[in-house]
């Protein structure tokens, strides 16, 4: 048998025996304890991204609120855990959310798609 179908077929092998292994026992699927954190009525949009340029990925989350919709910022503590968050109004449903160095400052830039809302 050629070394390919060898590589192929072991690595099917593995592929099918990982997931028999956590379907059976989904308890060594290695996650630490959840954390929760407060975002606010309906959250509809998340993101990941490294906001502040410390090389840690931040949170950014959209929700919905009929008085006022906002968006959440969480800058990561770089030790697992997040900072309190931080609101910013957005002008409609937050749907999307979208990060990018925009403006060529080395600084990732947040675009927010908003739902009823002619602007982003």
């Amino acid at each position: 048998m050629p070394a390919s179908k060898v590589i192929l077929v072991l690595v099917i092998f593995l592929i099918v025996l990982t997931q028999t292994a956590f379907s059976q026992n989904p308890d060594s699927i290695p996650f630490t304890t959840k954390v929760d954190y407060e975002t606010g009525i309906t959250p509809v949009a998340i993101l990941s991204s490294d906001l502040n340029g410390d090389g840690d990925r931040d949170l950014v989350v959209g929700y919905y609120n009929f008085n006022s919709p906002r968006i959440s910022i969480y800058l990561n503590n770089g030790n697992g855990t997040f900072a309190p968050r931080v609101n910013y109004e957005a002008l409609g449903t937050p749907r999307s959310i979208f990060a990018s160095d925009l403006d060529a400052d080395s600084d990732n830039d947040l675009v927010v798609g908003n739902y009823n809302s002619p602007h982003i």
